[in-house]
This record gives structure tokens, C-alpha cells and sequence, in this order.
């Protein structure tokens, strides 16, 4: 058996546990694959195609699954420390009045 992606995402990386293996008649294999995000993908669902491909007594056989990623975008340090830091200095502005 051969296992491949069809189609891979630029910047993206698919790496299998086993790519390359024999496999008895009836026989069966669990294969975890690890998809790799690129640096620069916004937010969403990305789907993606994993071929299995082999011969069984001399004809080659393919099966196509399809594996979806979705993927969210982490905010900045920026982001959520300037609101906190502000809340904070409110706080203390308020506290410091009463006395």
C-alpha cells in the first residue's frame, strides 16, 4: 500500500506514521497522519484528500477519503492584554477615589 494527498495545500504538510506498507489479504492498518497548518492561513474549514493506493493479484486499487481541518486564528498578545491592562488601571482609579 502507498499513501499519498491529493492535491496538498501550499505550505501545508502531510506527514503519515507509515506511508509505505505490506497488507495481507482482509487485512488492516491504522495509519495516523498529521497535517501541519500553514503560517499564514486564515480561519476555516480546509478539506483534503488522502489516497490509498495498491495491488490486489495485479490490479491497483484506489480509495480516496477526505479529512476536513478546521482552523482558528489565535489573537495577538496586543489584543488581550491592552483591554486588560485598561480595566485594570479603571479599577485602580476608582478604588483610589473612594479614599
Amino acid at each position: 500500500m502507498h499513501l499519498s494527498v491529493t492535491d496538498p495545500r501550499s505550505g501545508w504538510s502531510y506527514t503519515f506514521s507509515e506511508n509505505d506498507f505490506n497488507l495481507s489479504l482482509f487485512g488492516s492498518k491504522t495509519v495516523e497522519m498529521l497535517i501541519t497548518v500553514a503560517p499564514d492561513a486564515s480561519s476555516g474549514d480546509y478539506y483534503h484528500d488522502a489516497k490509498a493506493e495498491g495491488k490486489v493479484f495485479g490490479i491497483t486499487v484506489e480509495e480516496t477519503i477526505y479529512t476536513n481541518v478546521l482552523t482558528k486564528v489565535t489573537p495577538e498578545f496586543s489584543t488581550i492584554a491592552i483591554p486588560v491592562v485598561a480595566i485594570l488601571g479603571l479599577v485602580f482609579l476608582f478604588n483610589r477615589r473612594k479614599y
